[in-house]
């Protein structure tokens, strides 16, 4: 950037020896300086001087091309980069007082010398100080200001720090070499620094070996060494607190590497830089899957509650899948989709086409106050190398719709931080309402049985989750976007940039409809009891010949199991929409995409009253207080949910009671009982009978009691006075009660977790 106005006069900048100048990768020193450019003489190269104008100078200067390293040759800087500090702000607080308190006197001292009330020898210097001292008691001044209270100098120290002042003009010169006082060389034996010096690297090994380890095998290398070399006076062993310190100086990269792999290095050392910055909603969507860290019930609820116990245990017990798509630039969800089955191309599918949909009326379903009318047709999709990412019908369904898909390298998920920062919050936020929680890794988990803790149905988290991101997630403060709310961030964005429109309705159908084979009759084209027909298929069925031998017109339909009002029909002039006869469209449910033009219900747009509005700001006040109202209502609702899942389920209060606590406490304390028992017996384990039965309940059973039970056992049933033990006879449980009539057909819609394969839905 050119900065230099045409017709100004450049600056003519002030340099000397004593400065180092940066231009590129080469170093120069300061020559001479002449009225229209700067002499720099290369440094450590045998080169002529390279002059640079004044108006280039300037120009390189600002735009960063060219630094200068003031003083950089003075023996102030040279001590100050050997003792490890350049400036004021490389010291502790406590070093920095200390150089400001002596450049204070040095200062004074040199005003008083230019006064003739002192001079450079022992009596002017003691004079000068006796004054300094009194102006200041005069002033008010003590030595307290400084912020260390350090005492006044001697004649010698004051003398010492204004020549070494004034010979450089930095206040670096005025620190001593003190802080590198004490023993800073080798004190070990040559042949010992070699030995440590060939086995402490082997602490970043696989094999993982400690510190203790490697101090005994470097002891024994010494010895064998020394019987090897027949030395007289063998060499001082190092301590074990030596090793540790040595092993302490190793990279933490060289460490990870070696004892956990090179994945676990990347993952912890890599650096996170936030990725890719979006400019507008929907110019960047993230994808990718994650298995919800809950247990979920396979069940509904109604059906739950009129199971026995034992028919309870045998209901499967699973961690759902959740597809997500998020739009990088409001941080609002735009798709998810729960699944039961692992992730594939039909449920990346899926969620692909919840970006596309308004899913107000799924949230809804769920009680959400907030829309969820976040869709629209991105500008580029973002996700991982997973199978469902990359198989040939989601790229064939980006490719369709004129969406980039951009694809990171494999096991860099920094580079996707929004999507994987969602599901962080997620787990923490979200899974903290349940039980059945199956946490992260299994230290956290400990000994928590999830399973068996499980409450909440497969459907029931379905809607919860919905709930959540529509009412808590949304409209919750995000520090990556300045403490704003995903869902003002939308609103406020949307007014300025526009969204393309998602694709129409066939294009839809083809792109994410289940694929089937019909006949085509006269009656049109049959599917799940219904006929679909339109005018080119009529056309087709009598332009239809029999000369290749068929008998009946055979046809491609592409179907959207949730919305069931038309169909795409594949015809030789391309894909039709079929429309149905007799039937309306099925319901949503918040795991189903919601499409109101084949629902025949029209857009409810909130959004257009906004742009009416002249006063925005406090419109959107408005706004965040139903957006707060509508987030608490919905931690309420999700708390009461929560309580009724697992009071319905039998399980416990998750918070153990104080009795259990103390009983806990006891337990503890009666283990120092026992060995202080021990202790004070005389080789005998005498332990008391209260604590011998704490301990059999903790140990589990004595194996030598249960053998001379099973042998008493066995001569009693020889000889005759008990009968032997028998396997008990398994007793069926007893069959569920049969639902009312009237509660089967108000059972509510089997979840998309719970539901039928595609393929189930042919008749």
């Amino acid at each position: 950037m050119n900065i230099h106005f045409r017709g100004a006069e450049p600056i003519i900048f002030r340099l000397n020896a004593h400065d180092r100048i940066h231009i590129g990768d080469d170093l120069y020193r300061h020559q001479a300086t002449t009225e229209d450019h700067q002499v720099l003489a290369p440094l450590g190269q045998l080169r002529n001087p390279r002059e640079i104008s004044h108006a280039e100078f300037e120009q390189g200067l600002f735009a960063g091309t060219i630094v200068v390293d003031a003083g950089y040759f003075t023996l102030s800087q040279q001590n100050a980069r050997r003792l490890g500090a350049t400036s004021l702000f490389d010291l502790e607080p406590a070093d920095r007082a200390v150089l400001l308190h002596r450049r204070r006197w040095v200062e004074a001292f040199v005003l008083l010398c230019e006064a003739k009330r002192a001079s450079r020898s022992d009596a002017g210097i003691a004079r000068g100080i006796k004054i300094i001292q009194e102006e200041r008691l005069a002033l008010g001044e003590d030595e307290a200001e400084t912020g260390v209270g350090l005492p006044s100098p001697s004649v010698y120290q004051l003398r010492k720090w204004s020549l070494a002042f004034l010979r450089d003009q930095d206040i670096m010169a005025l620190r001593d070499g003190r802080c590198r006082s004490g023993r800073h060389g080798r004190t070990l034996n040559d042949l010992v620094e070699d030995v440590i010096a060939q086995f402490v690297p082997t602490f970043a090994s696989d094999t993982r070996p400690n510190c203790p380890m490697i101090h005994l095998t470097i002891c024994q290398e010494i010895d064998r060494l020394v019987a090897e070399r027949r030395m007289t006076i063998p060499p001082e062993k190092p301590s074990l607190r030596t090793i540790q310190r040595r092993v302490e100086k190793l990279p933490v990269l060289d460490v990870l590497f070696g004892r956990h792999g090179r994945a676990m290095a990347m993952r912890r050392m890599s650096p996170v830089l936030g990725g890719v910055e979006a400019s507008a909603p929907f110019e960047r969507i993230e994808m990718d899957e994650c298995r919800v860290n809950l247990m979920s019930l396979m069940v509904q609820s109604r059906r739950w509650m009129t199971l026995t116990e034992e028919q309870r245990k045998e209901i499967a017990r699973i961690r759902l899948w959740a597809t997500v798509a998020i739009d990088c630039r409001t941080r609002c969800i735009a798709g998810v989709h729960v699944h039961a089955e692992p992730p594939s191309h039909r449920s990346a599918l899926t969620c692909l086409h919840h970006v596309l949909v308004d899913k107000t009326p799924a949230a809804r379903a769920t009680g959400a106050a907030s829309h969820w009318r976040i869709c629209g047709k991105p500008e580029a999709v973002f996700t991982d190398k997973g199978a469902a990412f990359i198989s040939g019908e989601f790229r064939a369904a980006l490719d369709d719709m004129g969406v980039t898909h951009l694809k990171p390298p494999a096991g860099t998920p920094q580079l996707r931080p929004r999507i994987e920062r969602f599901f962080g919050t997620t787990a923490s936020s979200l899974m903290g309402y349940f039980t059945g929680r199956t946490f992260a890794h299994v230290v956290d988990r400990g000994d928590y049985e999830a399973e068996d803790l499980a409450s909440l149905t497969a459907a029931e988290f379905e809607g919860a989750l919905v709930r959540w991101i529509c009412d808590v997630y949304h409209n919750e403060a995000h520090s990556g976007l300045r403490g704003r709310t995903p869902m003002s961030v939308w609103r406020t964005e949307t007014r300025h940039h526009r969204i393309r429109t998602p694709p129409e309705a066939t294009l839809q159908r083809v792109i994410f409809g289940v694929p089937f084979q019909r006949i085509l009759q006269k009656t049109g084209i049959r599917y799940m009891n219904g006929y679909y027909h339109a005018r080119p298929l009529a056309r087709m069925l009598a332009d239809h010949s029999r000369e290749a031998g068929q008998e009946e017109r055979t046809v491609e339909i592409r179907v959207n199991p949730y919305a069931l009002s038309a169909i795409a029909v594949r015809t030789p002039e391309g894909w039709v929409t079929a429309q149905r006869t007799g039937y309306g469209p099925a319901p949503a449910t918040p795991s189903q995409p919601y499409d109101p033009k084949t629902a025949g219900e029209t857009f409810v747009d909130v959004m257009e009253h906004i742009r009416n509005y002249d006063r925005p700001d406090a419109l959107e006040e408005a706004a965040l207080a139903r957006d707060r109202a509508a987030r608490l209502a919905a931690h309420a609702d999700l708390e009461a949910l929560a309580e009724e899942a697992r009071l319905r389920s039998g399980v416990g209060d998750p918070c153990p009671s104080p009795k259990d606590l103390e009983r806990a406490r006891k337990q503890i304390e009666e283990h120092f009982d026992r060995w202080e028992a021990r202790l004070r017996s005389s080789g005998a384990d005498i332990v008391p009978e209260e604590a011998r039965a704490v301990s059999a309940n903790l140990e589990g059973p004595d194996p030598e009691g249960r053998a001379r039970r099973a042998a008493k056992r066995r001569q009693s049933a020889m000889s005759g006075r008990i009968a032997p033990r028998t396997a008990a006879v398994p007793v069926d449980p007893p069959a569920p009660a049969a639902l009312p009539a009237r509660e089967q057909t108000e059972e509510p819609p089997i979840p998309s977790v719970a539901r039928r394969s595609a393929a189930d839905l042919d008749d």
